[in-house]
């Protein structure tokens, strides 16, 4: 936040945003006791500030926009040692000062503001911590591990079962594929014998019509032969009328002379 005693303007920044900006006719006073997150001589519940504060650095003039950009894009950055200058109440200070309360300390990972001792202090603190959690990642791998090993055990009995399964089902494709040829080739030998009986069958046809012509003649000349037997019979009885007769008359005529 900006406080501006030149024109009376207040500015709110967000994530080094801002946010709000409005007018106000109040002054800043000089001298006093500051009380953060309360009233200094009224402590009430109401007026108790529920929330983290860090870096609360009070400057002596309005920060430019760009400068609390750059103070907002990092909370481990030491932008303010370049504003060190214009600083009149340090956050450094203020973390010194008596304290009322519940109040908790949080580790931030920046030690910038820290004594020597006390960062080293704070950097193995989390160095430990960082340990713990990789201990505890490294024992989750570990379990994901033996748990995916395991997996890969059973996969890799399923994948031989499998395998299994494929030599047998080869086998029987190959048995297949033999008796499918075996009856492949029994099937062209019954093509070949169809094909045989289809010309022997044509062959029977064309003699049965040569034999049935044959017949047919046999009749003719059988029943031409019957024709010529009764016309030389009938000759034959005529002639032997006419010679009787011829005979009968030629005695007829000598008894007479």
């Amino acid at each position: 936040m900006t406080w501006s005693t030149a024109d009376y303007t207040v500015r709110i920044y967000v994530n080094g945003k801002e946010a709000v900006f409005g007018e106000t006719d109040r002054k800043l006073w000089t001298g006093g006791t500051m009380c953060l997150n309360n009233n200094v001589n009224n402590k009430n519940w109401h007026h108790i500030f529920g929330g983290d504060l860090y870096k609360l650095n009070i400057y002596g003039r309005v920060l430019e926009k760009s400068e609390i950009g750059v103070l907002a894009s990092d909370m481990c950055s030491s932008a303010e040692d370049r504003l060190a200058a214009s600083i009149i109440l340090k956050w450094g200070d203020i973390i010194k000062k008596e304290r009322a309360g519940n109040v908790t300390e949080f580790f931030t990972h920046c030690y910038t503001d820290l004594p020597g001792i006390t960062k080293v202090m704070y950097a193995l603190a989390d160095i430990s911590e960082e340990i713990k959690n990789t201990k505890q990642e490294l024992t989750e791998a570990s379990n994901d591990l033996n748990s995916t090993k395991q997996e890969l055990g059973e996969s890799s009995k399923d994948l031989n079962s499998t395998k299994q399964e494929l030599r047998e089902k080869s086998n029987d494709l190959n048995s297949s594929k033999q008796e499918l040829e075996e009856r492949n080739k029994e099937l062209n030998s019954t093509n070949v014998d169809l094909v045989n009986t289809r010309r022997e069958l044509a062959g029977r046809v064309v003699l049965t019509e040569q034999q049935e012509d044959v017949i047919k003649n046999r009749e003719k000349n059988q029943r031409l032969y019957q024709i010529l037997t009764i016309v030389f019979g009938t000759l034959s009885v005529v002639l032997m009328l006419l010679l009787i007769t011829f005979l009968v008359k030629r005695v007829y005529v000598n008894r007479t002379d």
